[in-house]
C-alpha cells in the first residue's frame, strides 16, 4: 500500500472490512435506506418499500415477529443463532418435525436468498441501478498494490456478503487484481466479469487478495449430493449477485455464534489465507468492525495470528465512529503494537478520504 501523505510507502497492507463498511458507502450518502448492521437489522429492513413485493423478507419478518419480537428489535446475529440452536433441539430431541419445527431450518436454508433480495431492494430503494459502488471502496483499491517474489500482497478481509469491494478491485485494481486467483479459493467460472484487464501491461502474478471470511452474494455452489459427502473445493462467481434465485446455503456462513468452517474446504483455504495474511505485519486498516462478543472465530484469529511470526504493526488505522469498538480492537491487538506501532482514530470513510488528501472521483 502506498499512502504518504500517511508516511506509508509501498508497506504490505490488511485491509479488514466489517458491516459498517458498507453502511458508510458512498453510494448510500443522503439516502433513507443503507445496508444493515446487526442490531438494526430487521428494522431496517423493515423500512423498504414493497415489502410484500418480496415473499422471501416478508416471510421472515412476519416469522421474526410471531416467534421472537413483535417490535423487530432484536440482533440478527442473536435470532439467528436461536433459529439454529431451535433446530438442533428437536433433531437431537428426535421431536417430529411439523410445520413449526421446519420453519426453523426453512428461514436457516433460505438465509442467503433472503439476503440476496434484501441487497436487491436496499440498492433500488436507493436509486442505484445494478452494482453498488463506492468511492471510498475505489479509493482504497486504487491504492492496494500486488506483490511479488519477495514482497507480500496486499489483503482485503472482509466479513460483508455483499459485493462493494469486490466492485471496486474490478473498477480501481485492473491488473493488480485478479479475480480467478484473488479469492483464496479455487474459482472454476465466471472469473472474467469481476476484473478488469484491459489496457497495456502484464497481468500481475500474486494478486491483491480479497478474502471473503463469512462467505460472499456473488459466490455459487452447490449442495453435496449425498450427505456425507463433503462440499466442493471451488466457487462459481455470479455475475448479478442480488438476483433473485434458489441458493445453496453454502454460498455464506449464517450470522450465528457457532460459524463452523473447518468442514467446507473453501471456507477452510480462506480462513488458512487470512491468518497468514496477519502474521505479516505491516499496515492494518479496519473499517466498521466492531468486534462482536459472539463472534469468537474472528476474535480468535485477530488476537492470535498478528503475533505468530512475531512481525509488529507499523500503523493501525481504525475507522469507526464508537470509541468503544475502537478501544477493543486496539486490546485485541495490543500483542501486534510495538513501541513505534502508530494507531490513528477515525470515525468515517470520509474522514480517511481528507486525511490522505484524496478528492472523490
Amino acid at each position: 500500500m502506498n499512502i504518504p501523505k500517511l508516511g506509508i510507502q509501498h508497506e504490505k497492507a490488511t485491509i479488514l472490512l466489517g458491516a459498517g463498511a458498507s453502511r458508510g458507502a458512498s453510494c448510500f450518502e443522503g439516502k433513507q435506506v443503507a445496508p444493515p448492521l446487526d442490531v438494526d437489522f430487521f428494522t431496517q429492513v423493515q423500512s423498504l418499500d414493497l415489502l410484500k413485493e418480496d415473499e422471501k423478507i416478508q416471510y421472515l419478518l412476519d416469522f421474526v415477529r410471531s416467534e421472537f419480537d413483535p417490535a423487530l428489535g432484536i440482533p440478527m446475529e442473536k435470532f439467528f443463532t436461536q433459529v439454529e440452536a431451535l433446530d438442533d433441539f428437536y433433531d437431537t430431541a428426535r421431536i417430529d418435525r411439523g410445520p413449526r419445527v421446519r420453519r426453523y431450518r426453512n428461514i436457516l436454508d433460505n438465509y442467503t436468498a433472503t439476503l440476496a433480495a434484501i441487497f436487491d431492494r436496499v440498492g433500488k430503494q436507493a436509486g442505484l441501478a445494478g452494482a453498488l459502488r463506492c468511492n471510498y471502496h475505489e479509493k482504497l483499491a486504487g491504492m492496494l498494490e500486488h506483490g511479488n517474489e519477495n514482497f507480500p500482497k496486499d489483503v482485503i478481509l472482509s466479513f460483508n456478503y455483499d459485493c462493494i469491494m469486490d466492485e471496486a478491485l474490478k473498477a480501481k485494481a485492473r491488473k493488480r487484481w485478479d479475480a480467478a486467483r484473488g479469492y483464496g479459493c479455487n474459482v472454476t467460472v465466471g472469473a472474467d466479469f469481476w476484473h478488469n484487464h484491459a489496457g497495456p501491461g502484464r497481468n500481475a502474478t500474486f494478486s491483491i487478495q480479497l478474502l471473503k471470511l463469512h462467505g460472499s452474494l456473488n459466490w455459487k455452489r452447490t449442495l453435496p449430493t449425498a450427505a456425507p459427502n463433503p462440499p466442493t473445493d471451488g466457487i462459481e462467481l455470479r455475475a448479478n449477485p442480488y438476483e433473485s434465485t434458489d441458493r445453496s446455503p453454502l454460498e455464506i456462513v449464517p450470522p450465528v455464534w457457532n460459524k463452523a468452517v473447518g468442514e467446507d474446504p473453501v471456507l477452510t483455504a480462506i480462513w488458512k489465507a487470512a491468518r497468514q495474511a496477519l502474521r505479516d505485519g505491516g499496515v492494518m486498516i479496519v473499517v466498521g468492525y466492531s468486534v462482536p462478543d459472539t463472534d469468537l472465530l474472528s476474535q480468535s484469529l485477530l488476537h492470535v495470528a498478528p503475533t505468530e511470526n512475531g512481525n509488529m504493526i507499523s500503523n493501525l488505522i481504525i475507522i469507526n465512529p464508537d470509541p468503544g469498538a475502537r478501544r477493543k480492537l486496539v486490546e485485541i491487538l495490543r500483542n501486534a503494537l510495538g513501541a513505534q506501532s502508530r494507531v490513528l482514530h477515525l470515525n468515517t470513510l470520509k474522514d480517511l478520504r481528507k486525511a490522505i488528501d484524496l478528492e472523490c472521483a
